[in-house]
C-alpha cells in the first residue's frame, strides 16, 4: 500500500522508502526508478537522476532485475551505473 505500481518500464518516478526492523536494527528501503542507459522522456530522467542521488546515500545497494531480462554484459551493467 506505498505506492501505486505497474509493470510498465519507465512509470516510477519518486523515491518510495519505508523503516522496517531486521534483527532489532532500523533498515531504511528504498524503492527508485529503474536506470537504463537512457531515454527520451524527461521526467524519467528526473527519476534516474533521483535514483542515482538515493542510491549515493545508501551504506548498502540491492539492485533487483527482470528476471525476464536479466543483464547480459557488463557493458549493461556499467550503463546503468553510469545512468
Amino acid at each position: 500500500d506505498a505506492a501505486i505500481v505497474s509493470p510498465t518500464a519507465g512509470t516510477t518516478r519518486d523515491v518510495v522508502s519505508l523503516t522496517l526492523e531486521l534483527g532489532g536494527l532500523p533498515v531504511v528501503v528504498s524503492d527508485t526508478a529503474g536506470l537504463r542507459a537512457e531515454t527520451a522522456d524527461e521526467i524519467e530522467r528526473q527519476g534516474m537522476a533521483r535514483a542515482a542521488k538515493e542510491a549515493a546515500r545508501a551504506h548498502l545497494q540491492l539492485w533487483v532485475y527482470d528476471a525476464l531480462a536479466p543483464p547480459q554484459s557488463a557493458e549493461q551493467l556499467e550503463a546503468a551505473l553510469a545512468s
